[in-house]
This record gives C-alpha cells, structure tokens and sequence, in this order.
C-alpha cells in the first residue's frame, strides 16, 4: 500500500503538529472607526477629501496655560468644550496634543507669553493630552518640534481648539494649513483675548473658499460621530 504524501501546511492554509493537519482560523477583523465628515462646516465641508479618519487625525489644544485663562473672558466655556471634545476625540481613536508656549528669548517688548518653568506657563489642571510640545512664540511650531511629531504620528487632519483665538490659535493654525495640514478650527473650542476681534479672526479663516481651513462647532463634529460616539445638544 503506498502512502499519500501529506500536503505542505503552507499549502492549505494550517499547521502541522507532530504529522495532524492543524486549521488556522482567521481572527475576527478589528473594527475600524468611522470617518469624521462634517457636511455644515463653513465654508466647505470638511474635510475637503471627504472623511477624516482617526488614526490620521489629531486634536490640538493650543496654549491652554494657567496663565492664559485668566486674558480670555470665555475661557471657562471654552475649556468646557476642549475637555468633552478631548473625550470625544480619543473614544474615536484619534490623537490628543497640546502646545504649550513661553516667551521666546529673543523677545525684547513686553507679551502675553510666560517664561518657560514658571507656574504661568503649565498646561490647566485636567487637560490630559497624549502628548505636550513646548513652543517659543506665539506660533505652536516656532521653535518647537510639532511639525516632526505630527508627521511621526502621519497626522494629516487637525481639528483646532485653544486660548487666545486671535492670537496662539490662529497662529499655529495658519502654520498648520502652510504645512498641508487640513485644519477645522472648533469655534466655541477657543477663547479670544479680545472678544470683539473673535468675528474678524474666524472670518479669516474662512475667506476666499477657505484659505486657512474651515470652522465648525463641537456639537457639529461629536454629531458628526453619531452613533459610534454619541451625540451631544451642546
């Protein structure tokens, strides 16, 4: 009687232990995110390439210092909405920075910025990004390494929120968008040192189609999520 020769595992797909054939069964897929389009930002639909998806996206919350919050008169609401965004975005599966600025040393007239180490300059009590980036300048990435960590990290989308629209936010967003980031600032996510300048800063971003990304609220993205985050009547 001649023996069949057995079959490689390679083969069909098993394993062979000690002569027995072993099946290999496929794990279940992991499930993926869903991606983030939100059809009422203005002036465009964000993302213009149609859905953000959240290994690819990040939060940035600029400059949420202790000794910012007490320049921006809506800085309580607003740390209100970074804080339930900040939840949202990481159930998501997206990545949390902050930035987190101080005076550069090459900065002879008096600014808002605190020196670096003093107690003015740390991050709020609560926020708990994935990571912190230390900045000089009012611009998140002068003289910081946010450029490198969002490439590291292939992020590609940011949505935007922080302390001192006017100032901070809407600097580091402009360098985002330069840098090909496409950049959705949160509204109510940010607190201007002058409210009456908060109009003119999101007109801004918004003119000639966009040119610096598009605006939207918090309740317009975690809505955007539903279901798989829930939405919110904020």
């Amino acid at each position: 009687m001649t023996a069949t020769p057995a079959v490689p595992s390679s083969a069909r797909g098993g394993s062979a232990i000690l002569g027995v054939y072993t099946p290999t069964i496929a794990p279940p897929p992991s499930p993926v995110a869903p991606g983030l389009a939100v059809p009422t930002a203005q002036p465009y639909p964000w993302p213009y390439d149609g859905a953000a998806v959240a290994e690819r996206s990040a939060l940035l919350l600029v400059a949420v210092q202790a000794g910012l919050a007490p320049l921006c008169p809506s800085a309580v609401s607003a740390i209100g909405v970074m804080a339930s965004l900040t939840a949202a975005m990481r159930q998501w599966g997206a990545t949390v920075i902050a930035t987190r600025h101080a005076a550069s040393p090459a900065q002879r007239r008096p600014g808002i910025l605190p020196a670096a180490g003093q107690p003015p300059w740390e991050l709020l009590a609560g926020m708990a990004p994935d990571a912190v980036v230390d900045a000089f300048g009012v611009d998140g990435f002068s003289g910081s390494p946010l450029a490198e960590c969002l490439a590291g990290l292939d992020v590609d989308h940011l949505l935007i929120c922080g302390l001192g629209l006017e100032g901070p936010v809407h600097s580091t967003l402009r360098s985002a968008n330069d840098r090909g980031l496409e950049c959705l600032l949160v509204i109510d996510g940010c607190a201007p040192l002058q409210p009456d300048l908060a109009d003119a800063g999101v007109r801004i971003i918004e003119m000639s189609g966009g040119i610096f990304g598009a605006v939207a609220t918090s309740s317009e993205i975690v809505n955007a999520f539903a279901p798989s985050v829930g939405p919110t009547d904020g």
